[in-house]
C-alpha cells in the first residue's frame, strides 16, 4: 500500500506564466490562506473502486475558482485497479534479427504485399518497394505507409480544406459522424494488430479523430492512447510545456506516447505511425487515493482567490516521464503516476487538439498547474 503523506503543492509564480516552477513551496499570490484539514487526515482518499462515489456531490458543489464541465460529459470509468508502475522498452538491447523479424511477422499480419528484401540500417528494419513502407526502429517503433489510395484523399498529400475535430473519449462521442467511428475501429483494429506482433502489454485507445475534406474528398486520422488496466496514459501536449518539464531523467513522455494513423473515404490505411512498445517493468497496485471530489475540493482549497477556471474535461490518466531515447543510448524505465487531469482544451490553428490542465496526484495530493 502506497503511503499516504501531507499534501504538496506545486505550482508555478503566477497562472498567467507559462513557465511551471519545480519548488514545493506555494508562492504567496497562488497560495490560498486556508488549511486542508480534510486532505491532511485522509479522509479525501478512498478505495479505486470508490473513486467516482462522490461523483454526483461534486457536481452538486459550487467551486468558487473553477467550473466544472458539464456532468453528462465527463466520463465515468471504473479501472482494474490503479498503479504506481514502470513500463521498459522493448527491445532495449537492439536486436536487429528481432527487428527483421517483426518486420516480415507484420508484413503477414496486415496482409500487405511489398516486393523486396528486408533491410536493416542502424537501428532500424525495412522493407519497401516503390509503393508500400514497412520499417520497426529500435525500442519497436512501428511505422506503415501503404499505396496511396484512389479512394477519396490522400491526407499526408492534399491540403485540407477544413479539418474537424471530435473527442472521441467523450461521451460527445456518440454525435459523431458514422464515418469517423467507422474509421475509428478500423484504426483501434492497426493498433491492436501492430501490438500483438510486437508483444506489447499495453491496451490501445481510441482518443482523438479528425475528419479531413478537401477539393478530392474527405479522409480521416485517429490518435490512438495506450492504457493500462482501463485508465489511459498521457498523449495530448500542451503548447505551454516548457524546458522545466524535460529534465533529463524525469521528462514529460507525452509526444513519446502518440499513436495516429490516416484512412481513405473507405477507410483503407495511408499512414500507420506508432510510438515505442512497451512491456510492465512492475507495478504497485494502490490501496488508497483521493476521490473525484476529493482532487475538486483540494484544487479549491489550493488555489488561490480571484482565479476563475472553466474545465472542460475530468479524467483519470497516467502521467508518463522519463528519459528521451536515441540511437546508441540506453533507456530508462518509464515511470507511469496516476493523476486527476483538470482540462481545458486547446484546438490549435493547424486543428489538432492540444491541452492546458492542472494536475492532482492521486497519491501524494500535488498540485501541478499547467495554464496559460
Amino acid at each position: 500500500m502506497k503511503n499516504i503523506r501531507k499534501t504538496k503543492v506545486l505550482l508555478p509564480v503566477m497562472l498567467a506564466a507559462v513557465a511551471l516552477s519545480a519548488c514545493e513551496i506555494t508562492p504567496d499570490n497562488i497560495r490560498s490562506n486556508k488549511h486542508s484539514a480534510e486532505v491532511d487526515s485522509g479522509e479525501a482518499y478512498v478505495s479505486p473502486e470508490n473513486i467516482y462515489d462522490s461523483f454526483d456531490a461534486a457536481f452538486e458543489k459550487e467551486y468558487a475558482k473553477f467550473k466544472l464541465p458539464e456532468k453528462s460529459a465527463v466520463s465515468i470509468c471504473k479501472p482494474d485497479g490503479v498503479y504506481d508502475f514502470e513500463l521498459a522498452y522493448i527491445n532495449a538491447e537492439n536486436d536487429m534479427d528481432w527487428l527483421s523479424s517483426k518486420v516480415e511477422e507484420l508484413q503477414s499480419a496486415l496482409d500487405i504485399k511489398i516486393d523486396g528484401k528486408i533491410e536493416t540500417v542502424e537501428d532500424q528494419a525495412q522493407l519497401q518497394d516503390e509503393h508500400n513502407k514497412l520499417k520497426i526502429t529500435r525500442f519497436a517503433q512501428p511505422y506503415c505507409c501503404w499505396e496511396a489510395s484512389e479512394n477519396g484523399v490522400n491526407t499526408a498529400d492534399a491540403d485540407a480544406d477544413n479539418m474537424e475535430l471530435f473527442y472521441l473519449d467523450r461521451p460527445t462521442s456518440e454525435n459523431a459522424d458514422s464515418g469517423l467511428l467507422s474509421a475509428a475501429d478500423k484504426a483501434k483494429t492497426l493498433a491492436d494488430t501492430f501490438s500483438n506482433v510486437l508483444g506489447e502489454e499495453l491496451d490501445n485507445v481510441v482518443s482523438d479523430g479528425y475528419i479531413i475534406t478537401t477539393d478530392s474528398g474527405v479522409g480521416y486520422e485517429i490518435e490512438i492512447q495506450k492504457a493500462y488496466k482501463g485508465i489511459g496514459i498521457q498523449n495530448v501536449f500542451s503548447t505551454n510545456a516548457d524546458d522545466t518539464l524535460f529534465v533529463k531523467g524525469n521528462a514529460l513522455m507525452t509526444y513519446s506516447m502518440q499513436t495516429y494513423t490516416d484512412l481513405d473515404a473507405n477507410f483503407g490505411p495511408e499512414y500507420y505511425i506508432g510510438c515505442n512498445a512497451f512491456k510492465v517493468a512492475k507495478a504497485e497496485k494502490i490501496d488508497k487515493m483521493l476521490s473525484f471530489k476529493g482532487a475538486c475540493d483540494l484544487l479549491e482549497e489550493n488555489l488561490a482567490d480571484k482565479i476563475d477556471i472553466q474545465f472542460d474535461d475530468v479524467k483519470l490518466m497516467y502521467e508518463p516521464r522519463g528519459e528521451s531515447t536515441e540511437v546508441g543510448e540506453s533507456a530508462d524505465n518509464i515511470c507511469c503516476t496516476p493523476k486527476w487531469y483538470f482540462i481545458i482544451d486547446d484546438k490549435q490553428p493547424t486543428g489538432l487538439h492540444a491541452i492546458n490542465y492542472v494536475t492532482v496526484d492521486c497519491v501524494m495530493g500535488e498540485i501541478y498547474v499547467l495554464i496559460p
